[in-house]
């Protein structure tokens, strides 16, 4: 994983309240790292996580890689 994002990783604390903002280039690795912090609030390690894109297609794609990994959002 890249640089920044391993930096931010290591910074976020779950436990302090606050707001993470990344701003990093196309293909930098927030949709990646996106899906780690749903998945964390999947399993009730983080309370939410929120993606925000300008893109309907990016958040189409995103809603498919979601369904697909994480399993607290899979239709039954």
């Amino acid at each position: 994983m890249r640089l920044l994002i391993t930096e931010f990783q290591d910074f976020f604390d779950p436990s302090v309240p606050g707001l993470g903002v990344l701003r990093l280039p196309t293909g930098y690795g927030k949709t990646e790292l996106f899906l780690q912090f749903a998945e964390m609030a999947c399993n009730g390690n983080i309370e939410r996580a929120v993606y925000v894109s300008p893109l309907r297609t990016l958040n189409e794609d995103l809603y498919r890689k979601l369904v697909q990994r994480v399993p607290c959002l899979r239709e039954n």
